[in-house]
């Protein structure tokens, strides 16, 4: 009688035994690439190659499985063929999944013997030789191991000899040493513990321990992390250095899905330079607040609130920087702004804005800035368009209000002595109307009537004082409305000129040529029935003056405008021969992307009517780079004081034009590719002769910027710089970037650091060099990647502060 049954075949059988007291509570569905061996006597079934096995929600896939219905067992071995063993046993459940040799597993009482495993733990991977599974939750491992490399012969690894593990939570060690290339280092510990939970944990952050020539012994980033909720985190970190100097620093994170996230940083700084008792002796207390608050497009239709706040001391970044970006930025910004659609038609905002510069010291602040503008509105248009619009009915209107409070102080004493009069506010009212037509196809005229109205709640009142000699500035809290309007006119087209070059490499030039004529008119302000200007009696005659000065949006300016205006543009294309592997194909080159002439000419101006003509260009060279040129004429005499004169240059010395002056921009980047020598290592048929060939590729990225203005006659100086910044990568994990530059005047190099890395897989090595200037120092890291052991690092670094 037969007892055993061989079948082939890779479907999925599902088995059914008559139950006993310990008997299977559980389907039970397997598989089999190659074959399974039924031994109905025994109640076993082996299944081999690919097998695989799902019973709950435990799934086991080996080379060879084998199960026991008797005895509530399950084997699972790898398959060994030409020295290499290959299918190991994969085991998951629930939370729980590792990589083994071989296993032994209880259905029922869900226990089990692992041998040579690797698990992933966290952000981690544990190994052992030995492992007994309890349950779900708890392993318990001998002779094992800790890494977070994924490799199955790790490059380094934390060694223990028993262990126990808490699914996504912990692991808890003996003793544990380190090894590293299959080398035990002389480092270790009386035991380890390693968290493997996913979600935040609170915990302490160790510092990194070190000593700085300036400062002293340090203890730096140490403090304590809150993982408060996963919405919302809380990191607190100090330094302090044993000769005086400390720092605090708080940061926290918080992100609620489909509505926003953001991210709040501040920092106090205590700096302590030089030594206590001598003139080198400085203290500085800085202090910086970084704000960015970011809402999900999807949370609101129309409403958005949206924050980027950078506030702080002004030496904050020169002495506490945290990159190349703020030490080199002389200015900082910060913007709160909400916005809304109200009425379906009138776009809302409500910002706050400030702005602190570094090298002025001033603080400004926008605080409120309110816009309200409408949607162009087409009041001769019907609702529905059943035909062609007329001329007329292209005519339009939009309205925009702008108010603005702003404050502008020094910001060592912005906040003593506050008063009203240290506001500048104002309300803006603006009425454009337009009107495009065009004529006969091929010309585009364009009207527009502006009205610009302006409320402001102060004036200033101008008096020459005979006595000191001085001018004296009286602020007078009067409510004022100036109202300016202006009316604009201009006639454009485009004519195009083809220039054919036969069967040349060069086939065709192109020639696009846009002139435009444009008419403005505005009248005097100064005069009936404006009179918004008034004058004060001066010792040389009468000083007339706005009593708007100084306001928020400015204020309608003095004399009348009856100016012609023209401007040529020009732009040059042309299309050359290109052999390809096909064939031919004509190519796209654009030779000039710009050239433009323009000047105009006041009729109602009592003194130079005409303006400078003004010459600008702009083209590509090499696709990458670009290269802007500006050039002013002024028609006008210079004497030798540099004064202008109202007399043409051609009625002097014969001579047209006045260079006022001249600028050259040169920028761009460039990308240079390593032959890729892949497709020559196919074609080696010698193993050696392709290992002098290595598989590399080096790719470079540069940008470079000249810059460079001449203004003859003035006493503005010629400014050239070059300045550089780029990557290298050697190969995918060698990496090199820099920033340098080159200031002419200076005869110095400006600021310059290198910065090196090399990826080790699962460790790296970083080296950020600055080699001279203000923050002269290097600092070389090797450390492992994952943040989980973020601080198993060795640091060797110099302070720029030490120089300081």
């Amino acid at each position: 009688m037969q007892d055993s049954i061989i079948t082939q075949n890779g479907d999925t059988t599902k088995l059914h035994i008559a139950k006993s007291s310990q008997a299977i509570d559980k389907k039970v569905d397997y598989q089999s690439k190659d074959s399974l061996v039924m031994e109905m006597k025994n109640k076993k079934i082996t299944l081999y190659e690919n097998a695989k096995v799902v019973y709950g929600d435990l799934t086991l896939t080996a080379g060879i499985i084998k199960i026991d219905f008797d005895k509530n067992l399950v084997y699972a071995y790898g398959i060994l063929k030409d020295s290499i063993y290959s299918q190991r046993p994969n085991f998951v459940q629930g939370a729980q999944s590792f990589l083994a040799d071989s296993l032994v597993y209880n259905i029922n009482t869900e226990k089990g013997l692992v041998y040579n495993v690797q698990s992933k733990q966290g952000d981690g991977y544990l190994h052992g030789k030995y492992i007994k599974r309890e349950n779900d939750s708890v392993i318990l491992v001998k002779t094992g191991g800790f890494t977070t490399c994924e490799l199955t012969n790790p490059h380094y690894i934390i060694r223990f000899d028993k262990a126990k593990v808490i699914t996504d939570k912990e692991i808890i060690t003996g003793p544990v040493w380190v090894e590293i290339e299959n080398i035990t280092v002389p480092i270790g510990l009386p035991m380890g513990f390693f968290p493997t939970q996913t979600k935040r944990k609170s915990g302490i952050l160790i510092p990194t321990i070190g000593e700085s020539a300036n400062r002293g012994f340090f203890l730096e980033n140490g403090g304590y992390y809150f993982g408060i909720s996963d919405y919302v985190d809380l990191a607190l970190r100090g330094d302090i250095y044993s000769r005086g100097s400390w720092a605090l620093k708080a940061e926290t994170n918080y992100k609620k899905r489909y509505k926003y996230e953001g991210n709040f940083q501040a920092s106090f700084a205590h700096n302590e330079f030089g030594e206590k008792g001598f003139s080198n002796y400085e203290v500085y207390n800085d202090f910086f607040v970084r704000w960015t608050h970011k809402q999900d497009p999807k949370a609101h239709p129309t409403n958005r609130f949206n924050a980027n706040v950078q506030l702080g001391s002004s030496n904050y970044n020169k002495f506490n920087p945290s990159s190349a970006n703020d030490y080199l930025s002389n200015t900082f910004s910060s913007s709160i702004s909400y916005s809304t659609l109200l009425l379906k038609t009138f776009n809302f905002s409500l910002n706050a804005r400030h702005t602190q510069s570094n090298t002025t010291h001033r603080v400004d602040i926008s605080l409120p800035d309110i816009n309200l503008s409408s949607n162009t509105i087409y009041p001769l248009r019907p609702k529905k368009l059943t035909k062609p619009l007329k001329w007329y009915q292209n005519l339009n209107f939009r309205y925009q209000l702008q108010a603005k409070n702003n404050l502008s102080r020094p910001d060592s004493t912005f906040f003593e002595n506050l008063s009203l009069n240290d506001f500048n506010m104002g309300i803006q009212h603006n009425l454009p109307i337009s009107l495009n037509i065009n004529l006969l196809k091929y010309l585009q005229w364009s009207n527009q009537f502006n009205t610009n109205w302006r409320w402001y709640f102060k004036t200033i009142n101008k008096t020459w004082d005979p006595t000191d000699s001085t001018v004296v500035v009286d602020t007078l809290f009067k409510f004022r409305t100036p109202l300016d309007i202006s009316y604009s006119t201009s006639l454009s087209t485009r004519l195009y000129g083809m220039y054919s070059f036969g069967k040349f490499p060069l086939r065709v030039i192109r020639h696009v040529i846009t002139p435009s004529v444009s008419y403005t008119w505005r009248p005097d302000f100064s005069k009936d029935p404006w009179n918004y200007y008034d004058y004060y009696l001066y010792p040389n005659g009468e000083q007339w003056y706005s009593p708007f000065e100084g306001a928020i949006f400015g204020y309608p300016p003095r004399g009348k405008s009856s100016a012609i205006s023209l401007m040529i543009s020009n732009n040059l294309e042309a299309k050359v021969r290109q052999r390809t592997d096909t064939g031919e194909m004509l190519k796209k080159i654009v030779l000039i992307e710009n050239l433009s002439i323009s000047s105009s000419y006041n009729f109602a101006a009592d003194s130079f009517q005409l303006s400078p003509i003004i010459i600008s260009a702009r083209t590509k060279l090499f696709k990458n780079f670009e290269l802007r040129y500006a050039l002013g004429l002024d028609p006008y005499y210079y004497n030798s004081a540099g004064k202008r004169i109202d007399e043409f240059q051609y009625n002097i010395n014969k001579k047209l034009f006045n260079t006022q002056n001249q600028e050259w921009n040169f920028s761009g980047n460039f990308i240079l590719k390593y032959p890729n020598v892949k497709k020559n290592q196919s074609q080696l048929s010698s193993s050696s002769t392709k290992k002098i060939y290595p598989n590399f590729n080096v790719t470079i990225g540069i940008n470079l910027r000249h810059y460079s203005t001449y203004i003859p006659e003035t006493n503005i100086d010629f400014t050239k710089s070059v300045v550089a910044n780029g990557n290298v990568e050697f190969t995918p994990n060698w990496r090199v970037s820099f920033m340098t530059g080159y200031d002419f005047d200076l005869k110095d190099f400006t600021y310059t650091s290198i910065n090196i890395h090399r990826d080790l897989h699962c460790w790296e090595i970083i080296l950020n060099w600055i080699p001279t200037g203000f923050r002269k120092s290097y600092n070389f890291t090797i450390r492992i990647k994952s943040p989980m052991l973020q601080d198993v690092k060795l640091t060797k670094k110099t302070d720029w502060r030490d120089y300081y």
